[in-house]
């Protein structure tokens, strides 16, 4: 075999993480590709905020059903067992954040109803924390994927994406709450006045389309983490298995 013929590439690729495994692979692209989905559902559901209506006393908002999706893909991504030291850790705080999404999402209902209540407020500022919280821990899991392939660079740019979620998200929500309810209480009003209401909100709308990119960026990683996977797969599938060496007999 010729010292650089395609298959002895893709051997020298797969050699250069033997720890994984394709079914590790195969759990990886399925777990991922769910994750980008439920990500795109739950803002296409968002923008309509829709609800769903359980027996007339729980309203849940119609984007938890990419929560759901999100949720699927964990328990594949969970499957896959551990591909790095971190791996199950930041799967188990997925699984609690997801959790804590539906816990917080009739909240959205509720405050929809109820606008200027500040306890109501305070429940979708928490709901928006975990969402977050979520993302982050998404880009971490893909950032593991591509240390456990060896892959510099989609190391590099899940580490972006990982720092994404913390300057375009994470500060900046933390500043608006911490702003938002220093505003209320000194001007007697409700957090959603100070922050939302037009004609009396102090913080500038413009500030709150930066929470979009996470989500963007988000998706991309997670695009990303599935084609590569495939990307093994499929060279797992096209290396033929070693030829035996030396002459044989007849």
């Amino acid at each position: 075999m010729s010292e650089h013929s395609p298959d002895t590439e893709l051997m020298r690729e797969n050699e250069s993480h033997p720890h994984t495994r394709p079914v590790q692979l195969l759990y990886a692209t399925k777990g991922f590709a769910r994750v980008f989905w439920g990500i795109f559902v739950a803002l296409l559901l968002f923008a309509g905020i829709a609800s769903i209506n359980f027996k007339m006393y729980v309203y849940l908002p119609s984007y938890i059903l990419g929560t759901l999706t999100v949720y699927w893909g964990l328990t594949y991504l969970h499957a896959v067992g551990p591909l790095t030291p971190d791996w199950l850790k930041r799967i188990r705080i997925a699984f609690t954040a997801v959790f804590l999404q539906i816990y917080f999402s009739p909240f959205v209902y509720w405050w929809e109803k109820s606008p200027h209540g500040n306890y109501f407020m305070c429940n979708i500022l928490a709901l928006a924390f975990v969402t977050f919280w979520l993302l982050l821990t998404l880009n971490q899991l893909v950032r593991d994927l591509a240390i456990a392939l060896n892959d510099r660079a989609f190391r590099a740019e899940a580490q972006l994406c990982v720092w994404s979620v913390v300057l375009l998200a994470i500060l900046p929500l933390a500043g608006i709450t911490a702003f938002g309810l220093y505003a209320m209480i000194k001007y007697s009003t409700t957090l959603y006045s100070v922050l939302l209401l037009p004609g009396t909100s102090l913080v500038p709308h413009w500030i709150y389309g930066l929470f979009l990119f996470p989500f963007t960026f988000t998706m991309v990683c997670a695009w990303k983490a599935q084609n590569r996977c495939l990307e093994m797969l499929r060279g797992v599938a096209e290396v033929p298995p070693p030829r035996a060496h030396g002459h044989s007999g007849r």
